[in-house]
């Protein structure tokens, strides 16, 4: 049991660095592409501010999948450099011993994810559409927002509102 939650935690540390570094770098390839709509429409760099702060959940959105797997690979890795995973398996463990863990955190992330995207991530797409209408006169879809949750449909009624 001990073993189910430090690979918990690497695995937990891993996926937030990984988040962390990942969406930094989304974010300030944003920021370029903001700036660039900003010197086209001649405005100043204070109307960037709110554009970027309204732009994170949908940057959290589009890497957690791949910042899921990267973390779980790093985690297997340093498990395997530090000869964790072969004294586990020496010990009498099952490999599914050492995987069980991460798929439950994986599980964990994706359904939270899926709800953050549901329920943070369109409200704030609205206001950043509402914002760049506003202040830019931007009309454009460019930005690759949604502001409406799409549906599922099954026998013709509305299954679940994705």
């Amino acid at each position: 049991m001990i073993a189910f939650f430090m690979i918990a935690k690497v695995f937990f540390v891993f996926e937030l660095l990984v988040l962390f570094g990942c969406g930094s770098i989304m974010l300030l390839i944003e920021t370029f592409d903001s700036m660039a709509v900003l010197i086209e429409r001649a405005q100043s760099i204070s109307v960037l501010l709110p554009v970027i702060y309204l732009r994170i959940p949908n940057i959290i959105q589009e890497i957690l999948p791949f910042s899921l797997v990267i973390s779980a690979m790093l985690t297997l890795a340093k498990m395997y450099q530090s000869r964790e995973y072969i004294s586990l398996l020496l010990s009498g463990k099952s490999p599914l011993y050492i995987f069980i863990p991460i798929h439950i955190l994986t599980f964990f992330f994706s359904v939270m994810g899926f709800i953050f995207e549901e329920s943070v991530t369109v409200k704030t797409n609205t206001s950043l559409q509402a914002y760049l209408i506003e202040k830019l006169q931007y009309y454009g879809q460019d930005f690759r927002y949604y502001s409406e949750p799409k549906q599922w449909f099954k026998n013709k009624e509305v299954f679940f509102h994705v």
